[in-house]
């Protein structure tokens, strides 16, 4: 009543049936408190609800360390918590503290298959790398240098890499596929509208798998140097619901061939980020003259390469305290 004549009333909040406050929908919100205890019982940290306020459980959560996952969680909480808060008011979609929960979880999934996350943002807290699914190796830190290394596939498979690329002319494309013998069949590039990097991943791979199939080629090898787009394609983590329709393409090509798909380093990967950048700065979808090719596709000039029988090793070293999770290709 008190509104029809006017009068502005504090607003209700999305998560429960109390006003609507910062301190409310953030730390003392029945949503927000099952989010803070789930992520504190991990971190070994106590939220003294209903006490604490917006700015005292930031700070209870600060890190001296710059860029420690006590930093990052409390931040990726708040920003979530919003997120579904905005999604419960403007597209009635129902506040879940399961999803929020989800949410902060797969972002830190993400950081860290994109490199952001190392051993130095988890300091004292292996407990807690170890809840996120990270093993204590992924952080040991050694100085020594290590050959990375491009690897023939084994007959009949053919290699495909892929790789994307942002510019400032505009994102793009590249991949390069080979057969047994390290020879080039197909290297393309193309221009790419960039929407996400993930999207820009994505498209790259989607390329050499139509080339594959076009070809009728079966039996593929796949190597990327994002390991979240191994997960997506692997359904261990889910791909952002603005790239279903990219993802399933790739999934329907998928299953037409004989497949298997491995992470590589980015340093062994440069053939297709060469291409890729250079379909930041073309207008059109090109696939190479292989008897043309520009000399830092000749694998045999690349970096000074050497080769034993079954591998192409970059002589390119690589601290291995730059190195994660993501696996060897000393296969």
């Amino acid at each position: 009543m008190l509104q029809k004549k006017g009068i502005q009333l504090p607003s209700k909040c999305f998560c429960c049936s109390n006003i609507e406050s910062i301190d409310h929908l953030f730390v003392n919100g029945l949503i927000a408190q099952k989010v803070w205890t789930y992520f504190g019982g991990l971190a070994n940290k106590t939220l003294n609800t209903p006490h604490n306020n917006f700015i005292s459980i930031l700070k209870s959560w600060v890190h001296v360390s710059k860029g420690h996952i006590f930093n990052l969680i409390p931040l990726l909480i708040v920003w979530y918590i919003w997120k579904a808060r905005n999604d419960a008011k403007h597209n009635v979609i129902k506040m879940e503290a399961s999803n929020i929960i989800s949410n902060v979880r797969h972002k830190i999934l993400q950081l860290h298959s994109y490199n952001l996350l190392y051993g130095k943002n988890f300091i004292n807290c292996l407990e807690l790398a170890k809840e996120f699914g990270f093993t204590v190796s992924d952080f040991t830190i050694n100085s020594a240098d290590k050959i990375v290394k491009w690897i023939k596939p084994k007959p009949p498979y053919v290699k495909l890499n892929s790789d994307g690329s942002v510019g400032p002319n505009g994102a793009g494309a590249g991949g390069i596929i080979r057969d047994y013998l390290g020879n080039i069949i197909v290297a393309y590039t193309a221009p790419i509208q960039w929407s996400s990097a993930i999207s820009t991943e994505l498209k790259p791979l989607l390329y050499g798998l139509e080339i594959c199939i076009k070809l009728g080629i079966n039996f593929v090898w796949i190597e990327l140097d994002v390991m979240l787009l191994i997960q997506i394609i692997d359904n261990v983590v889910p791909g952002n619901p603005n790239n279903f329709y990219l993802i399933r393409k790739i999934k329907n090509s998928l299953s037409v061939v004989n497949y298997y798909i491995s992470h590589i380093y980015r340093e062994a990967n440069v053939c297709a980020d060469w291409l890729a950048k250079r379909g930041c700065n073309i207008h059109s979808y090109e696939e190479l003259d292989t008897r043309r090719l520009h000399p830092l596709l000749k694998v045999n000039t690349l970096f000074s390469l050497y080769q034993t029988l079954d591998t192409i090793s970059y002589a390119k070293l690589v601290p291995t305290s730059t190195l994660s999770v993501f696996q060897s290709n000393d296969r």
